[in-house]
């Protein structure tokens, strides 16, 4: 009796550990899945609202308004997913709006404008110490206090020259202004005594506060860093509502928050969609942010809102962090590591609403089309002896990810002469290239992911069936040392 209530309780600790596991892996797979879905549905929407259909043309599009939050994070969040950026009317404008900078009085200019231009141009493969003969990145992190304090925007233009810095692991002079010392020192300097940042006032700003963690994050051997980074991250942890997401400075919960404090638990090399400090009634941050997600890829500001602008982009750089964290790569702002290419998913991405919508009109005439080519190969196989008329179909899958549309082709072969093709529609489909070596590393990914899963599996199965056992024989052996006693 003794020895069956022990299996029994091993056994139901296997299958509790063992489902656990196996949810694990389950919801983290679903996660990313869904996480590549919600970026590839951003791109999606940028390209169809500026009329783009290649990656190309979204560049070139996307540099109308370079220089500016608008297009800016777009080149940065597609280049940290993968896609190569280098767009001479990118760079172009980008350096156009560097020239400007340096036309006036350095003073004058946000340095956190300056940050962001010089990410973008790095986002574009471009050198920002060498710009049009200026070193931006001297002037809008080291050297920024030769022309204003750097401090001069609060905790965000300290944040953000600490993380252009480490970027791409910029060293930086024995003469500069400022070093990495004394950019740790200005924050923590600001941090609010209950835990937490704000750029004003006595109350954490979550938004803030999480930017302050993604630059602290790799500092925390530094005196008193890791303290406030512990208590930033308890506070962001606190103030998470039920459906996952954060509450903005107005106090109703917003796309932007939630997506800052995405890249804050990357930073931290925390898990967002599964860490159980930041799950609330089920609901993990990224759900949280995915509930602003609407059916046109882009992302509303509050809930029940339109498409907003700066909730999209900033959705699209928590997203493409969340991507790189789960496929194993290092935080939202390092350019030091090369990234898998994903041209041909964003070529995808830009393509998906232009061939939903011509299959959706093809689905109309199908019927008809079929019976027309049927036809018209009926009445030539029987004018004709020597041709045998065969009938091939063509599927195309509708990325909307309605039913099947088949698509008849009749094939007239003669003997000795080429084959003819008659068909009144060619199907346009996104061919996936199987050679490309985005596509291959894309595959190997997935194979070492789904190699990991299986190995899990045998390797639980052989404790399910083997820890019984063991236990049996254990008990016996004490059983049978008690008897001889």
């Amino acid at each position: 009796m003794r020895i069956c209530k022990s299996v029994i309780s091993s056994v139901i600790c296997i299958i509790i550990a063992a489902s656990a596991v196996f949810t694990s892996i389950s919801a983290s797979a679903n996660s990313l899945d869904s996480v590549t879905s919600a970026v590839e549905g951003v791109i999606s929407y940028k390209s169809t609202s500026l009329g783009a259909k290649t990656t190309d043309e979204l560049l070139n599009n996307l540099s109308s308004q370079a220089g500016t939050s608008a297009s800016d994070w777009y080149y940065i969040a597609l280049s940290l997913y993968g896609v190569n950026c280098r767009n001479s009317a990118s760079v172009s404008a980008l350096k156009s709006t560097v020239n400007s900078f340096y036309s006036g009085d350095l003073a004058d200019c946000k340095v956190t404008d300056m940050q962001r231009v010089a990410l973008a141009l790095l986002a574009c493969g471009e050198s920002i110490t060498d710009v049009n003969g200026h070193n931006l990145l001297a002037d809008c992190t080291y050297n920024r206090a030769k022309h204003r304090n750097l401090d001069s925007q609060g905790v965000n233009s300290v944040a953000y020259a600490l993380l252009l810095l480490d970027s791409k692991n910029f060293s930086i002079p024995d003469d500069a202004e400022t070093n990495r010392t004394d950019m740790v020192k200005m924050i923590l300097d600001k941090e609010l005594e209950s835990g937490g940042f704000a750029l004003m006032g006595s109350s954490a700003d979550t938004d803030v506060t999480a930017i302050a963690v993604q630059a602290l994050s790799p500092y925390k051997s530094k005196d008193g860093v890791k303290g406030a980074v512990d208590k930033s991250l308890s506070l962001l942890s606190s103030r998470q509502s039920s459906d996952g997401s954060y509450k903005s400075f107005s106090g109703k919960t917003c796309a932007e928050s939630t997506a800052q404090v995405i890249l804050a638990l990357v930073a931290e090399g925390i898990n967002p969609a599964s860490d159980g400090r930041f799950i609330k009634d089920g609901n993990s941050v990224v759900d949280g942010l995915l509930q602003f997600k609407l059916e046109n890829g882009a992302f509303s500001h509050f809930k029940g809102e339109e498409a907003n602008n700066i909730a999209t982009y900033q959705s699209l750089c928590a997203l493409v962090g969340c991507s790189r964290y789960m496929r194993g790569s290092k935080s939202f702002y390092d350019f030091t590591a090369g990234t898998p290419s994903n041209t041909t998913k964003v070529n995808q991405a830009i393509n998906k609403k232009t061939v939903s919508a011509k299959s959706h009109s093809k689905t109309v005439t199908t019927k008809k089309t079929k019976s027309k080519v049927a036809k018209k190969a009926k009445n030539k196989a029987d004018n004709k002896q020597n041709t045998s008329p065969t009938e091939s179909k063509s599927v195309l899958k509708s990325t909307s990810g309605s039913s099947k549309i088949t698509f008849t082709k009749v094939i007239k072969a003669k003997k000795k002469k080429p084959v003819k093709v008659e068909d009144s529609i060619e199907p346009e489909a996104i061919e996936k290239d199987e050679s490309s070596s985005d596509e291959a590393e894309f595959r190997r990914n997935r194979r070492a992911e789904e190699e990991k899963k299986t190995a899990l599996y045998i390797t639980f199965a052989v404790l399910f069936v083997c820890y019984p056992v063991l236990v049996v024989v254990k008990t016996r052996k004490k059983d049978e040392e008690a008897s001889d006693d």
